[in-house]
Parts: structure tokens; sequence; C-alpha cells
């Protein structure tokens, strides 16, 4: 609430002003009538006097007639009324100060008379300014005119009704009206509508109490403006009156005398005047109303911009319970509020997970659980919200006797809380929990809440069901209750030993399960005067089963040591079986003992603990292998072929290493076709296979991955010897000038060898660095549209041994030759410009967005693709513009020309700019030119990539 200002009375003029009567028309829920200036009969001379100063002039003043809702009245004027006048030429600001027009008599239509400032030339017209009440013979224009007010100047700006319902005080002094006609001849007198410069707020105080009440004051006030009534200084020559300076009062007090008492359910209305403003969203609007019973504040919170204009009555609804509505505001969008709630500010593009972390304004306290995403704090260019996902929840909760009963919210995708409407639930509970159906994006929680007084008893468990190990002995339950002392905590079930309850927490303790079969300790939870009788219900599981009594879907607990990891999980294994635990980042160690609980389940035909088990580490210690079976090509297409879901099987193969990707694959009993993968298998297990390798795989078949059976290794064995060494062909380079360009080398078994280089074609220089990983080259200048081609010939000599000789393709393309037409896209769709006019693209798959920065493809939309709408003869060179995130982002951009074989470039950010605004390029050449339409597909790995064009240099288009 803004505190009141000093009054200052060194401004104000002791001329003493009669005031004008005047009935504010209520047209309809919000709006205001105005008063008129209309013009008389009577013709005005038309000559010029000689004398600039002093020329009599009149105007009269009527009044419209406006039927509303409520009533039929019209404004009456009282004699000796004054207003300012002000005239110009038409469309000049060259004001002329008219000074003091004062009503001749009383009635609906009198006469204003007064002096004009300066003579009227008959030949021009002019723009005429009015204001009521007349407050300043110094005034020169209607741009900048002081002492303007609202509300009683003489007593702190405060107003004063009579009576529940009556509007008869808005009128006068305080209350000022303002009018302006253009282009009226010289000839003419001038009518001027006056209009409302204030808003009219007017409260509707329903009482819900027992007892009659009596109101004899109402207040209001704003977070989003400081002076609602007071001392102004006023522009009213444009459009629409502008208040440019103020002084006064941010609470608009209304005193209410002579008012009849209010029965229950009875309403009366109280109006006041104030400055109009603009309330923006999440701006707060207060009410305080003082009756015979009490004083009571309530505070909203407004959802969206909502202007409080002019001429307008704008009704708050306001209900007398005696209870004050307090309101507790939670500002995730706010870098100081998070601060001081404890919360790390992420950088830009970075979240800080709030893993259960309590926010507590007041008495209210915001707790959150995490879905398929942690819950965290987002940070958007410096934007910041709150991220609820889908499987989390929000709890709102109150303490200390209070209960809450409104939550509105802002943000984006409230609707996923259950926030139906207006982001807003409203009730009466101590705690209020909102599970999340989808991802929410949180601006702002605000929580109305209220003391718990009489009858009001309330008790909430907002959580009745719990899952515990089979070892657990204790579970503890939170609660919330308000002016309830009778709660009562027991139960019967089999392994139940006692209860205590501490401030807002029911610990239930009870004995281990020794069962393998799960069972349920049902807690019950009762208050009389809460009307509340609920079973809690605490699921504990069955004690540890062994591995080869696990079935999908079965809820199990199994202790065993660790016998294998992963990049992603582990093996688990006793004395009957092993099963493989998708829960990768445990820590855990060869042979060490672990307790896993969780519901088994299946992928690709192989049991698993899926990634949502639990994992209690006990003791390291070792792990002895059993005997492995040797799996042949025969025993490998049962595996493949057996369609039941099963637990691993320890196992051992030779074959010879096909590398896919990333993947490590294995061709076991010969052929060209892998039929066995390792499933992510750690460094230690791949460091030195390479292509072609022939070696000996000892693990746990897991699972069938593409048609191969998934093995985790726990060990394997190399078998090759002689040395090698693995690189990718070049097969293009760039057409014009020299380039350098390095080649990675990936040795295997070449240690004690010596490295020589030898060149020939357009390679005019190749070299090996000592450690023999990095080949190094350029290629001469090809300033021809054929092209030319040479080797890199790598040779490792040791003495008495036969040389190991391999040679690196360089194909240098032509030069590329044609003209050169450039496509710009303009929306995910593959929309496109060429040369200013549109040339969209056939889109085959929509990108996922569209920005400055191109189309852009996550690894969501991977494929995203369109093809061009011209065919192209003689294709040369494709260049494709992109950028990416702005420090990462990867994938694959593929052409293809007609019906020839695609191309595929491996793109990235490569760290020399600002990734989004980069303009990276890639560019595919043709040798020999290729004819036909351009497809476009993009595969991202890593983040975004955003295409912004398309360069395609051709011999021509059709």
């Amino acid at each position: 609430m803004t505190g009141k200002l000093p009054v200052l009375n060194s401004r104000y003029r002791s001329k003493k002003q009669k005031a004008m009567k005047k009935t504010m028309l209520l047209l309809s829920a919000v709006a205001l009538a105005a008063a008129a200036l209309v013009s008389c009969q009577k013709e005005q001379d038309n000559s010029v006097p000689e004398k600039p100063q002093g020329i009599p002039f009149e105007i009269t003043a009527g009044t419209v007639d406006t039927k509303t809702v409520n009533d039929d009245v019209h404004t009456t004027w009282i004699a000796g009324d004054q207003i300012n006048l002000f005239h110009a030429e038409k469309d000049t600001d060259s004001y002329v100060s008219d000074g003091t027009f004062t009503a001749a008599a009383d009635g609906a239509s009198v006469a204003f008379t007064g002096t004009l400032g300066a003579a009227l030339d008959g030949e021009k017209s002019y723009d005429w300014y009015a204001l009521y009440p007349y407050e300043n013979d110094y005034a020169t224009t209607p741009a900048m005119f002081d002492y303007v007010y609202i509300a009683d100047r003489n007593n702190s700006y405060t107003q004063t009704q009579v009576g529940n319902d009556s509007k008869a005080h808005l009128a006068g002094d305080g209350y000022p009206l303002w009018g302006k006609k253009k282009n009226v001849a010289a000839a003419t007198k001038p009518s001027i509508d006056l209009n409302q410069m204030t808003a009219v707020i007017a409260v509707n105080v329903t009482n819900k109490i027992e007892d009659a009440i009596t109101v004899s004051k109402v207040e209001f006030w704003t977070s989003a403006e400081t002076h609602l009534v007071g001392e102004y200084r006023m522009d009213f020559s444009g459009a629409s009156p502008v208040f440019t300076n103020s002084s006064g009062e941010g609470v608009a007090t209304l005193n209410v005398s002579g008012a009849s008492a209010l029965a229950k359910d009875a309403s009366g209305v109280y109006y006041f005047a104030i400055k109009p403003f603009d309330a923006p969203a999440g701006s707060s609007l207060s009410i305080r109303v003082t009756t015979s019973e009490g004083v009571q504040t309530s505070e909203n919170i407004v959802p969206v911009l909502y202007n409080f204009n002019a001429g307008k009555i704008y009704t708050l609804n306001f209900n007398y319970t005696g209870k004050n509505v307090n309101l507790a505001e939670f500002k995730y969008n706010d870098s100081a509020w998070l601060t001081a709630q404890g919360i790390a500010l992420p950088a830009s593009g970075s979240d800080t997970n709030l893993n259960g972390a309590a926010q507590t304004v007041d008495v209210i306290e915001v707790t959150s659980t995490d879905g398929g995403t942690k819950t965290r704090v987002h940070n958007t260019s410096g934007a910041y919200d709150l991220r609820v996902y889908s499987g989390g929840s929000l709890t709102i909760a109150a303490s200390s006797d209070n209960y809450i009963s409104k939550i509105t919210m802002t943000g984006k995708n409230i609707t996923n809380l259950g926030l139906a409407t207006a982001n807003t639930w409203t009730g009466k509970q101590v705690s209020v929990t909102l599970p999340a159906t989808g991802t929410a994006n949180i601006n702002t929680i605000n929580v109305f809440y209220q003391a718990a007084e009489g009858s009001d008893h309330l008790l909430e468990v907002p959580t009745t069901a719990y899952d515990v190990a089979y070892n657990a002995t204790s579970q503890g339950i939170t609660f919330y209750k308000a002016n309830v002392s009778d709660m009562v905590v027991s139960s019967s079930s089999p392994g139940y030993t006692s209860n205590l309850v501490s401030g807002n927490t029911i610990t239930v303790n009870f004995s281990a399960n020794g069962s393998t079969s799960p069972r349920d300790i049902v807690v019950n939870v009762s208050s009389v005067s809460a009307g509340f009788d609920e079973d809690i219900t605490i699921t504990q599981a069955g004690a540890p089963a062994t591995i080869s009594t696990l079935t999908s879907g079965t809820l199990s607990t199994v202790t065993a040591k660790v016998s294998a990891l992963t990049t992603n999980g582990f093996v688990i294994a006793d004395n009957t079986g092993a099963i493989f635990v998708f829960k990768s980042g445990q820590g855990v160690s060869i042979g060490q003992t672990v307790t896993v609980s969780g519901t088994v389940s299946a992928y690709n035909n192989g049991l698993q603990f899926p990634s949502s088990s639990t994992v209690d580490k006990g003791a390291t210690g070792s792990y002895s292998y059993g005997a492995a079976t040797t799996y042949t090509s025969t025993e490998i297409s049962a595996w493949i072929g057996d369609t039941n879901d099963r637990l691993a099987s320890y196992v051992t193969m030779t074959g010879v290493v096909k590398k896919n990707g990333g993947n490590y694959d294995l061709i076991v009993g010969g052929g060209a076709t892998a039929n066995a993968t390792l499933y992510y298998p750690v460094a230690a297990h791949t460091t030195g296979l390479a292509e072609g390798d022939n070696i000996t795989v000892t693990g746990y078949a897991t699972n069938v991955m593409s048609s191969k059976c998934g093995i985790i290794p726990t060990e394997v064995v190399n078998n090759e010897t002689t040395p090698k060494i693995l690189f990718e062909d070049i097969t293009g380079v760039a057409a014009a000038g020299v380039t350098d360009a390095t080649l990675t080398v990936t040795p295997y078994r070449i240690d004690g060898w010596t490295p020589v280089v030898e060149k020939s074609g357009c390679v005019s220089a190749a070299s090996i660095n000592a450690a023999c990983t990095t080949v190094t080259y350029s290629v001469s200048n090809n300033d021809s549209a054929s092209a030319q081609a040479g080797t890199i010939v790598v040779k490792f000599q040791k003495g008495g041994e036969s040389d190991v000789i391999y040679t690196i393709n360089v194909a240098q393309l032509g030069k590329a030759t044609g003209n050169t037409y450039t496509y710009t896209f303009t929306t995910a769709a593959w929309n496109a410009t060429r040369g200013g006019s549109d040339a969209n693209w056939t889109n085959v798959q929509n990108g996922s967005s569209y920005s400055n920065n191109g189309v852009g493809v996550t690894s969501a939309a991977a494929g995203a693709h369109a093809t061009s709408p011209n065919t192209f003869t003689n294709v040369s060179r494709v260049v494709v513009h992109y950028n990416t995130n702005k420090s990462q982002g990867a994938g694959d951009i593929v052409i293809k020309v007609g019906t020839n074989t695609q191309k595929t470039n491996a793109v990235a950010y490569s760290g020399s700019a600002d990734g989004r605004t980069a303009n990276f390029s890639t560019t595919f050449d043709y040798s020999p030119k290729q004819s036909g339409t351009v497809t476009i597909t993009v595969n991202t790995s890593t983040n975004s990539l955003y295409i912004t064009g398309i360069d395609i240099i051709a011999d021509s288009i059709e």
C-alpha cells in the first residue's frame, strides 16, 4: 500500500469555486456518462474587432439525457459554475487562454459567458478546449494545465458517499471534466461535449456473516499506481487527457455516512473516483472495508493486463466474512526472489534442480516431486521459470492453523497441473497437491490464505500410499491440519508397532518383512471435528528373492553381486542366474554386493531391473566367474530366434569386428553380416579394437539388439598380432587453391615401426606425426573443371620384417562452374524465397521450429527434409548454410541431386563464433555434374541445427 504524500497547499488558489451538481450516469457495469456543452442558436457577429483582447463571447451548456440500465438522469448546472476555455486556429498549437466562462443560470441548458482572449478571424476555423471546474486563470495552454484535482483537496483527498448505493457525490471540483471541439467556423458558437477525466471504482460489499454490518469506510490501492487521488498537471490537447505530473495519495479513501445496516447476504455499492491507470499482469489490487463489526482486507492479483479507463465504472466484488485474506507470492521468474530462497541461479540455457527443496513465504510452503525429468528452475536468456514435468507434482501447504482459499499461477501449460479455469484453484484446504500430466512452465504462484477460526476444522494427508523396502522399519507421513486437536492415528496391521506425531509428520514404525511376498501396513488417521477418516497404505516389499525366480511385471528385491559393468548400468548375479540393471551412475564395482528393488521388466526379450529401481550398495569384494558357454553361430541364431523374455546367460564367442558407427558388432561363424554386438561396453573392453580384428568376447548374452545377440563383455581378447592402421579414404577436397587438411589415424600394434610417407598426383605435400596419429597433407591448385587424383602412401618399416603399406586415395574435384541459384528458407515447413520471390520447397517433413537463425531441426525432428521447387541441369556444387546452438549442435546434412546417390556431410559447432549467428557452410561437389531436383535431409544428433539457405551451382534451371 502506498503511503500518503504531503499536500502542497502553496499551490492552491484561494478563490472559492461553486460546485456543479451532477449525478454520474451508470451506463453499464463499467461505464460513466459525460456532461456536455451544447451550442445555442444565437448567431455570432462575424466582424473582427480592432482590439484583440476582451471580446465578449458566449457558449451554452446543456445536458444530454442518457438511457442507462439503472435510471434516466441528466446533468444540472448551477448559476456561477465556471470553466476554463481555450481556443486555437484549426490544427495549430498556438493556444489562446480565454480564462473564466461562467454559467448564467441554473438549469439543464444554460449559457456560459466570458470574454475571449483574442479576436476571431471571420474567415478561419478554430479548435476549442474546455475544462471543468475552473482552476487557474494563469493557465495559458491546455497542453500544460496545473491544478487539476481528484477527490476533496481540502480533506486529504478523501471522498464521501451518503447511503449505501449513491453516486450523487461524484460531482464537483474533485471530479474534473474536459472537452474539445475542432474545426469550428468563427461564425459558429462552439458546442463541446465534456468527458470524464476519472475512472470510478464501485466496490460491491456483500455481508457474509450472521450479524448485520454498517459500512463506514472503503479504501482501495494498487501496486501499479502511486497517486490514485490528488493534484495533477494535465495535457488535454490530444485525443485524451495525459496526466504528466502528480502528487497526492496512493490510497483512495471513501468515507460512508448515513448508510443503513446490511443484513446477511445483503449488498451495498460504494463509489469513488480515481486517476485512470493500467494494471499489468501480476500487479495487485487491494480493498479494505471498515464496518461496525470490524475491518477486513482483501488482495487480488491481476491475471492479465487490465486498463482502468476514464469515463467507466469498474465493479469489484468484496465478500465481508470478518477474515483477512492474506497473499503469499512465489516469484520463480524473479532472480532476487530465487536467490533469497537459496536457489542457485542457473546460467542461460541451464537448470538448477530443486531436488525436493521447499520454498517458503509466510506460512505457505511449496514442495515438489520429480517426474520423468527433475523439477528445476530454468534460465532462458535471463528469463527464469519453474518447470514441473510429467509424473512430478507440486504440493502447496499452509501451517499454523491457516488454510488455503485460492491459488493462481502464471506461465505456460499450467493446465498440465489441473488448473483449467484461468489457471486458478479455489477451495478450502490446508494443502493442495497438483500432479503434472505434462510439462508446466511456472512464472509465479500466488497463494491466498487465511486463519482457521470457529468451525474451520481441516485435516489433510496429501499422500496415502507408500512403497518401502522389505527391511525398512519406519515411514514418515506428512499431514496438514487447521484448528484440529482430536486427530487419532491407529493400525491393526501385522508388523505395525507404534507411531509418533511431531509437528506435521506421523512416523509409523513396523518390523522388517521376512516373507518373500509384499505386505500392506494400513494406518488410519481420523478426526471427528474435521470429519476426516482416511486409510494410508504402506506397501512393504517381500524379502529378497533369488534371480532365477524373477519374472517380468513382478515387484521384486534381490541381493546379489555385481558381475559386469556397462556405460548405462550393470549386471548382478547370484548362484541361480544373472540379470541386467538398467541404472547408470551408481558407482558400483565388480564384486560389490548390492540390493536392487523394483518391478522387473523386459527389453528386447531380456529381463532387467528398470531405471526406476532402487539400488542399495553393500560391501565391496571380488567375483568368481563360472565356466562360460561357447556360442557359435548356431547358438547365436537360437538366441536371436527365441521370443521369450529371459535372464542373462554367461557365454563366450569368437568373431571378426565390424564397426557400426560408434558400435562394435561381431561376425561369428563367417560371412559379412554381424550376428552379435557389444552392449554398451566400457572403454576398457574396446580400446585397441580395429575393424577386421579377430576377437574373443566373454560376458553376458543379455537381449536381442537389431537382430543381433547383445553381449555385455567381462573380458575381450584381441587375437590379432599384425600391425594395423585405420583411417577413412578422402574422396574429395576443395576445387580452387591449395588446401591443407589433416586425417585422423588410429594405429594398432605398430610400436617400433618407422613410418615413411610418399605422395603422388595432386598431393603436393604429405607427412605423418611421430605418434602416427595424424596425416597432414596439401593439394595443388586445380583451376580446371576436370577432376584430378592423387595418393598418399604410408609405409611402416621394421628391420627384417615385411613393410605394412596403406594407401590414402585423394580425389580432387573440378572447379565448380555455372550459375548460382540461392534459396533462403523462411518457415519450418521449408518455405523459401529466391531473388526476393517465393520459391517454396516441397515439404516432406517439417523442421521443429523457425527463427532468424534458420529452419531449426532438433534430434526429435531428425530426418526433416524437403525438395527444391525447380529442376537443375549439370549441378557442380551445392552449398548449405547453417547455424547451431550457441556452443554445441551436431549432425549430418544429406544432399541428393535427382536420382543420383546421396552425399552426407557431418556438421557441428566449430567453436569459431556464437553458433546461433555463425553462418557456417558445408559444400557438396559433383564430378561428373548431375541433374535433377535437389533434396536436403537433416539428421541432428546433438541439440539443434538451423538451415538458413542453399546455393545451387548449375548450368541452368527449369
